[in-house]
């Protein structure tokens, strides 16, 4: 026995019950999660642009389903990039509504392979890039210098923006002797900045300048905090 109600549109079963199509539900999960409206929105658009009545709530459950559907290729993603020399990752904080504690999206990155993937947790802690990352991962993590990433088991490299914003913060307040060494962070960091926008000469046959070694050293380091290539 199958029990109806009066507004059920059809008594078939399997893949003829299915009331939303795999477009109709790709582009709601992609206004949601994509463009960020919520769920009650997403319902007004669909049935502005195809006359589709859906509720909010039959929407979760259907992203609940493709989410789990999604979970082996997002697995088969992270052990692609794991092997990667570097992978950068990030977090801040993200609304869930109802949840039990405040929530946090997660973001790895990697240039090469480029492939991101993202957790949303309820943790910012540190078995959130252990289970991504992983214990293989041998690369370099790049992180923004939070203390959160501190205790972590993994060679870890700055993010040269967040350095450069606080060598500007240290400049607002310091002055003089006490204003000389965020001085010289800053201008390390840009010399570095600046090899980095060259490597492109490399690759075209020409020589760049810092290719050889001058000074003692490389030109990035050859003023400021060290000499030593």
């Amino acid at each position: 026995m199958v029990s109806r109600d009066k507004g059920q549109h059809s008594s078939a079963r399997g893949a003829a019950g299915v009331q939303i199509g795999p477009r109709a539900l790709a582009l709601a999960l992609d206004l949601r999660h994509g463009v960020g409206l919520p769920f009650r929105k997403v319902c007004v658009v669909l049935q502005m642009l195809t006359g589709l009545e859906v509720s909010p709530g039959a929407l979760v459950r259907m992203g609940e389903r493709v989410a789990a559907r999604c979970e082996p290729t997002v697995q088969a993603l992270v052990h692609q990039w794991r092997p990667a020399d570097v992978v950068h990752g990030d977090e801040t904080g993200w609304y869930v509504i109802f949840a039990p504690g405040k929530a946090w999206l997660w973001v790895f990155t990697a240039p090469e392979p480029k492939i991101t993937v993202y957790r949303i947790c309820l943790s910012r802690g540190i078995e959130v890039p252990l289970e991504v990352l992983g214990s293989e991962f041998v690369g370099t993590l790049g992180i923004d210098g939070g203390v959160a990433y501190l205790n972590r088991p993994y060679d870890k490299g700055q993010c040269i923006a967040h350095l450069l914003r606080r060598c500007r913060s240290l400049l607002e307040v310091n002055k003089q002797g006490a204003a000389r060494f965020p001085q010289q962070v800053q201008r390390v960091l840009g010399e570095a900045l600046a090899v980095k926008a060259l490597q492109g000469e490399s690759t075209r046959g020409t020589t760049p300048p810092w290719s050889s070694r001058s000074r003692g050293g490389w030109p990035v380091c050859s003023r400021g905090i060290s000499k030593s290539p």
